[in-house]
């Protein structure tokens, strides 16, 4: 339910992000929000409250596309680098020589990666 205010703060950034000049002519078309793995960030929440909150805004009726940023599980003694999807348990030991592994990336962060916005018939 996190995604309440997610949805605020991104709508915000957005609408923040326009020109002050110029945007009564401009409509978002699409945003594009980059999310880490454990932001536990779930799209059709993301985009429900995106709809209700964009009404007369903009931003009204915008696509959203949302990326999940993969972790990763470094050694670092070896450096192997593997995956991690959030299914499964932290491996603190890596398999291959039994060092000690250190989670990069793809954390809880949110990002509003681009937004394409339509000014009166030609796409930004």
């Amino acid at each position: 339910m996190h995604e309440a205010g997610i949805s605020q703060g991104l709508l915000q950034a957005a609408l923040n992000a326009l020109p002050a000049e110029g945007r009564d002519g401009m409509k978002i078309v699409r945003l594009t929000v980059v999310a880490g793995v454990f932001s536990g960030v779930e799209k059709e929440c993301l985009a429900m409250y995106m709809e209700g909150l964009s009404k007369g805004t903009p931003a009204e009726g915008a696509e959203l596309e949302l990326k999940i940023m993969p972790a990763f599980l470094v050694c670092r003694d070896c450096a192997r680098r593997v995956a991690y999807d959030e299914t499964g348990p932290v491996n603190v030991r890596c398999s291959q020589c039994g060092g000690a592994n250190e989670l990069q990336g793809g954390r809880d962060e949110i990002i509003l990666e681009s937004l394409e916005v339509n000014t009166t018939g030609n796409r930004v």
